[in-house]
């Protein structure tokens, strides 16, 4: 069996790997050739993902045990724990270590190309691909993954209409402070929610290895009308004294996501892994791990659909409908919930009446939260005692 795979990210990768281990033959298509490029990704995570070995040490660029959150008001409200809570991640290495992988795991891996089209026969999938430098070659495959991220490149945006796809731009700097203005980033999550930060989003400022951080914006504007959020950026930067620190990097992205996860998981020979089947949540913009989930799941049911078969016919794929059943189950209700207060939450930041809700939502999580229970929201949708006051909030009544 024979497995192509377009999309060398977190997902792919994954994917790639842990099927190559299995036997089957897996050609892993990256239109990047180096890890490097646009490695985009504020990549906060929690603790438990390197604890569940999700996440190599060796990617590790940072832990952080403090969450800062600026309200509208620049008042600062923290919240500190005694045990590391969570890692950033050097993305750049990050990728590096999945491509490495892939390569000693036995994975035909194509750096600098780009999948243009499937075909879905009954017998196999036609695949045409092209090169960075213009050459084209076609592949014939059983099977064909779409870990294009955003993009749904293969699969395309196929959704239930009742669930809207969200859209958002985000931008990120990272940036070389010196070691004293460095201590007030270190050890901390830092985001900054409010109207006057950034309107329909927030901003973020994550500690990274020697004195470096990321500074980033997001915006989730109403119904995607997606425009330019480097000013917000360059205000975030004057706001904390870093505008004249030295930048390493400048990168961007896309999140792009339904409510319900409704989109469709496979057509024809096809199958979407990762961000094409909508794995970042809103809330707070993380993927990776929700990602690496998507690809450990269809791992299982692809290994299964392929056991002793040497041929699948098309008429077979309807087996795969597990697929999206099991990953909804993994992901549970919370991801709805958290997804639609995320709608609620930047689609209406935008003037001084929602600013006093999320001043009044800090003061509230600030009395009642400790640091392990800010992290079980924005990681894990853990509402708990919070969530009877959600009901108004998500209803418009507050």
């Amino acid at each position: 069996m024979s497995v192509l795979i377009a999309g060398a990210g977190p997902a792919g990768s994954t994917l790639a790997n842990i099927l190559s281990d299995f036997g089957l033959n897996v050609i892993l298509v990256e239109r990047l050739d180096d890890p490097a490029k646009n490695a985009f990704s504020s990549a906060a995570i929690p603790i438990s993902a390197v604890n569940e070995n999700l996440i190599p040490h060796k990617a590790i660029s940072s832990y952080w045990s403090n969450w800062h959150i600026y309200g509208p008001d620049a008042q600062c409200f923290q919240w500190s724990s005694v045990d590391n809570l969570g890692v950033v991640l050097d993305f750049a290495k990050y990728r590096q270590y999945l491509w490495e992988k892939a390569e000693q795991s036995g994975v035909n891996l194509l750096l600098g190309w780009k999948v243009l089209k499937v075909i879905s026969f009954e017998s196999h999938a036609s695949v045409f691909l092209v090169s960075k430098n213009g050459v084209k070659k076609t592949l014939k495959v059983n099977i064909v993954i779409d870990a294009t991220g955003y993009k749904r490149s293969l699969l395309g945006v196929n959704h239930d209409k009742r669930d809207q796809l969200l859209a958002g731009n985000g931008i990120e700097w990272i940036l070389q402070c010196s070691k004293q203005s460095f201590k007030k980033w270190g050890s901390s999550l830092s985001f900054f929610i409010g109207s006057q930060w950034i309107k329909h989003g927030y901003g973020w400022i994550f500690p990274m290895s020697n004195n470096r951080i990321k500074i980033g914006v997001c915006q989730l504007p109403p119904y995607n009308n997606m425009g330019s959020n480097l000013s917000q950026l360059r205000s975030l930067l004057k706001a904390n004294s870093l505008n004249d620190m030295p930048i390493l990097d400048k990168h961007g992205g896309i999140i792009r996501s339904t409510i319900m996860r409704s989109e469709v998981h496979f057509q024809g020979r096809v199958l979407g892994v990762g961000d094409a089947i909508s794995t970042s949540n809103l809330l707070g913009g993380e993927g990776i791990r929700h990602a690496i989930t998507s690809a450990n799941i269809l791992s299982r049911i692809l290994i299964d659909f392929c056991k002793g078969n040497e041929f699948n016919s098309i008429n077979e794929f309807y087996k795969l409908s597990k697929y999206q059943h099991d990953l909804n189950r993994k992901f549970g209700w919370r991801w709805i919930i958290s997804n639609k207060i995320a709608k609620k939450t930047w689609w209406g930041l935008s003037d001084k009446k929602a600013d006093k809700r999320i001043i009044k939502i800090l003061h509230g999580l600030y009395k009642k939260a400790n640091a392990e229970d800010i992290s079980n929201v924005l990681f894990e949708y853990k509402f708990g005692r919070f969530g009877l006051r959600l009901i108004p909030y998500l209803f418009g009544l507050r």
